[in-house]
């Protein structure tokens, strides 16, 4: 566990080094982008709401966990809201996935955003989906959908993780930053990739992750 740690620390310099995106800007998708920029990723956070983005250039918000983080002067450096997905190294997925009359997840935000990310998608790219989904989700649908519009095959030329948030509304950057009373446990189809989708969460919160949660 000590060697697995230092190893993580020892990528720290070279994955600074990426440019991040963060697609859906709620209680979850922002604080997660803010807290990123403090930490020295050069972060790009993208939603189709307008307003919310006219808002956020003028470092204005009405969600309570990022108004602090939005004057920090790192992140205003650091952060940028947008509409458009830019080409980056690393895509963080976390739109809504409401519950539908029937009970079941609605992935439509979640399948449009994975659609427009492989418009833009490279190799050696990583993906991680911070929403909530039903078990199976990223192999049935995720995957298979990226494959098919960019030709790009998973695991060789991108990767995918899956770090589902759970966290109450209000109360996320604190959780983020405690750490120990968040439970994140990403979880990929390799796990060599899966490091590096562990440094980007132990770079921006005080979590311990263990190799067994990362091969899970």
């Amino acid at each position: 566990m000590k060697d697995f740690q230092r190893l993580l620390i020892g990528w720290k310099k070279f994955i600074l080094k990426d440019k991040i995106c963060v697609i859906g800007l709620g209680y979850v998708g922002l604080p997660t982008a803010l807290i990123l920029a403090k930490k020295g990723y050069s972060v790009f956070g993208v939603d189709i709401d307008q307003q919310k983005i006219k808002y956020l250039k003028k470092n204005h918000t009405t969600i309570e966990d990022a108004s602090s983080l939005l004057e920090n002067k790192l992140v205003r450096k650091n952060f940028q809201a947008q509409n458009d997905i830019p080409s980056v190294d690393s895509y963080i997925v976390a739109v809504p996935t409401p519950l539908k009359s029937n009970n079941h997840a609605n992935l439509q935000y979640l399948t449009d955003a994975i659609k427009s990310i492989c418009k833009m998608l490279k190799k050696n790219n990583l993906i991680i989906i911070e929403s909530t989904i039903p078990p199976g989700t990223c192999r049935n649908i995720v995957v298979p959908l990226v494959e098919k519009y960019t030709k790009l095959k998973i695991n060789k030329d991108f990767f995918l993780s899956h770090c589902p948030e759970r966290a109450i509304p209000t109360m996320v950057l604190l959780s983020k930053l405690k750490g120990p009373n968040l439970k994140l446990f990403p979880s990929t189809f390799r796990y060599k990739i899966s490091k590096s989708a562990a440094l980007l969460y132990l770079s921006e919160t005080l979590l311990e992750i263990s190799e067994l949660s990362l091969m899970l």
